[in-house]
């Protein structure tokens, strides 16, 4: 074990660089300390940061990943939304945000607010035409698809709830 005057944590050796200087064999930081050491300085001396590291839109890769792509995992969800939104509904994600806009940020049938919901609100659109009607939360838009979009299964739903 040895201890870091840095972070004041006593470690594994295998948390330390080797350094044949050192009386101990290993340098005196920790291998963590070292590392944000070093990007603390790169960043007040505006050093411009590692291309391996840094995606060109400045999200740090360390932090949110990376994909063999080679671009950060942010970037690649960004994307990756746009095309979605593109190739399945034909609309950007500005229109999908102005429809989200317009129906308050509550889905379309139960009114429950985005902010209260774990995923955001799905595009419901009628698959025959691909019209969009609005947005739904996932347990609305799961019951209308078991339901296969019909307006019979539905009212013969709400008779089989109104039986007491």
């Amino acid at each position: 074990m040895k201890y870091c005057p840095k972070c004041k944590i006593e470690k594994e050796f295998e948390e330390f660089h080797p350094r044949k200087q050192a009386k101990s064999g290993f340098c005196s930081w920790c291998k963590s300390c070292v590392k944000q050491q070093l990007a603390d300085v790169r960043r007040k001396n505006g050093i411009k940061p590692r291309s391996h590291k840094f995606c060109p839109k400045g999200h740090d890769k360390d932090i949110v990943g990376r994909t063999e792509t080679g671009r950060c995992a942010e970037c690649y969800k960004i994307s990756h939304r746009e095309r979605q939104l593109k190739q399945r509904y034909e609309i950007t994600v500005e229109d999908y945000n102005k429809l989200l806009s317009k129906q308050n940020y509550k889905c379309a049938i139960c009114e429950k607010l985005q902010v209260n919901l774990a995923h955001r609100l799905s595009i419901d659109h009628n698959h025959i035409t691909g019209k969009i009607r609005g947005l739904l939360c996932n347990p609305c838009n799961i019951a209308l698809g078991h339901f296969y979009d019909s307006l019979t299964n539905l009212e013969k739903a709400i008779e089989y709830l109104r039986q007491d």
